[in-house]
């Protein structure tokens, strides 16, 4: 910390700038320098949970879910970080000024979401079935609908869907 104030002091006779603002100038960088630090950590762990997921096939997670975990991670270092630069310059008000817009802008794509889906939640299950001629049969057999042909899905694997209104709302695959 000696060091620290003793370069603050050769800056302040140097530049020609009081100590406080340098200090905060100093943390206010520091803070940003950590900000992006810990963001990139947070993609590579992110990144290596991804792929070794996809390798081993524990369970399979789609692309979509990553890009919003990576969202929620960023906005979450955003709301860390912005709230304590606004603590540093002392400024109560501002921070809940901060804090109220980022409610808002993280709550919208919820809301846009939620008119959409009044029911919520998740976009399809999928079920993994021994022989998919005997399943797709035994759901025509209900008399569910089935939306196309038999295909090939993602990983190389025949799949179909039935109808989300003949399974309460839910796409199935």
């Amino acid at each position: 910390m000696d060091q620290i104030n003793a370069l603050l002091a050769r800056l302040e006779a140097t530049i020609g700038i009081q100590t406080p603002y340098l200090k905060v100038a100093f943390k206010v960088t520091l803070t940003l320098i950590v900000f992006f630090i810990v963001w990139i950590i947070l993609r590579q762990i992110l990144s290596f949970i991804e792929k070794r997921m996809k390798r081993v096939n524990l369970i399979e997670i789609q692309e979509p879910l990553f890009k919003i975990m990576r969202k929620v991670l960023l906005l979450g270092l955003v709301l860390v970080t912005g709230t304590y630069l606004i603590a540093l310059f002392d400024a109560p008000l501002l921070e809940k000024i901060f804090q109220a817009l980022f409610i808002i802008l993280f709550a919208a794509p919820i809301k846009n979401f939620l008119e959409k889906n009044p029911l919520g939640g998740q976009h399809h299950v999928c079920f993994e079935v021994p022989d998919i001629a005997t399943a797709r049969g035994e759901f025509e057999a209900m008399g569910k609908r089935i939306l196309g042909p038999t295909r090939i899905g993602a990983h190389g694997t025949p799949i179909f869907f039935v109808h989300p209104k003949d399974m309460q709302g839910m796409l199935t695959e």
